[in-house]
């Protein structure tokens, strides 16, 4: 239960957190995050304050691996938008060049 709540003090799982509010809004649009984030932090608060210290470790890691699945999603999804944004400015740049 120690190295849980130092994670905790430490600020890691708030940036953990922060990250993938933003993360999240990103690719579901403003508002949608707390379906992911919100019933996570409910989770958390309820198992700390029970004190089952497996359980708790093991909701914390749920958490993160909710949150990196959904980096992982924006990742791409902001790699598949640059690629979009690439093309367009080719193809603006191509358009311009051939009217010359």
């Amino acid at each position: 239960m120690g190295d849980l709540l130092a994670f905790v003090r430490s600020g890691s799982l708030h940036r953990h957190i922060v990250i993938g509010k933003a993360v999240s809004m990103t690719i579901v649009g403003t508002g949608h995050w707390r379906r992911l984030v919100r019933p996570a932090l409910f989770a958390v608060a309820a198992i700390l304050a029970v004190g089952i210290a497996g359980t708790s470790v093991i909701v914390v890691v749920i958490v993160l691996a909710i949150i990196t699945t959904v980096a992982i999603a924006a990742a791409v999804a902001v790699g598949i938008a640059g690629r979009a944004v690439t093309v367009a400015i080719i193809s603006d740049v191509a358009v311009a060049i051939d009217r010359g």
